[in-house]
């Protein structure tokens, strides 16, 4: 489907800012139009459970379903909302009430801010009238780690995707 090539509200990184931002943004305005541009190939979810609830999981199935139980005891998704939550990017800019568009595994590469635009790594661009940078940030590697050679390398798990 094709990408618009303007939105309203683009919202760069796919992470728990970029959703509580959709969010937000819909809440004042329903019939907002929000596009998300993520590099991850998956909807936004939360991270924490990665390596909290996810990781000491007693379900063998958990990394299928990659259900938790939270503090009150009750089982959700890690993901925010489920995929019908969510526009198909190419409906973005024809639905009759607006709403959240996530572009899947593409990458911001270039932004003009004077010019409201941003390019991504495929070439495409996109206009916007308000922009939100909310990439998050990647684990740090300590450099004892790194120089330890393989066998230390092969039990090491850097939690940033699923």
């Amino acid at each position: 489907s094709a990408v618009p090539s303007h939105v309203p509200f683009l919202l760069i990184g796919g992470g728990t800012a970029a959703f509580a931002a959709a969010r937000s943004i819909r809440a004042r305005d329903p019939g907002a139009r929000v596009l998300i541009v993520s590099e991850d190939p998956a909807l936004p979810y939360m991270r924490p459970p990665l390596s909290k609830e996810l990781w000491f999981s007693d379900d063998p199935n958990v990394t299928e379903t990659l259900r938790f139980k939270q503090w009150n005891g009750k089982e959700r998704s890690i993901y925010f909302q489920p995929p019908s939550f969510y526009v198909p990017v190419g409906d973005l800019s024809s639905v009759e009430n607006g709403g959240v568009a996530v572009l899947r595994g593409k990458k911001v590469v270039h932004m003009d801010v004077r010019g409201n635009t941003v390019k991504l790594s495929d070439g495409t661009q996109i206009s916007y009238d308000k922009c939100l940078i909310a990439t998050g940030g990647s684990p740090r590697n300590l450099p004892a780690i790194e120089r330890a050679g393989k066998e230390v390398q092969q039990r090491l798990t850097l939690f940033r995707k699923v």
